[in-house]
């Protein structure tokens, strides 16, 4: 037998190649760019090592303060996030530049 449940949830399945691990922001929201965010693998060696050494942790903050501007999200705030180059604070970080979206 197969149970269906529509929860209107969504949550993040993070996995390394010996571990796998869930990450549930219990919000009406996921922010995401290129690190763990889940309680056992957060404080992985290789996770701080990322967040130390990419722009990962630099494009979340980028991304949080664009969804906290100009009130609720929208699909067109979604998109205009996605298709958002600029750094924090709007500044002009320049084309191609990795912590540019």
């Amino acid at each position: 037998m197969l149970l269906l449940l529509q929860i209107n949830k969504a949550v993040i399945i993070e996995k390394t190649p010996k571990e796998i691990d869930v990450y549930d922001p219990h919000q009406d929201y996921i922010v995401c760019t290129n690190h763990f965010q889940s309680n056992g693998l957060d404080s992985s060696k290789d996770n701080i090592q990322q967040l130390k050494e990419s722009a990962s942790p630099y494009r979340y903050q980028r991304m949080m303060e664009l969804l906290n501007a100009n009130g609720p999200n929208t699909v067109q705030k979604t998109v205009d996030i996605l298709r958002d180059r600029k750094g924090l604070h709007g500044a002009d970080i320049g084309m191609g530049n990795e912590k540019a979206g």
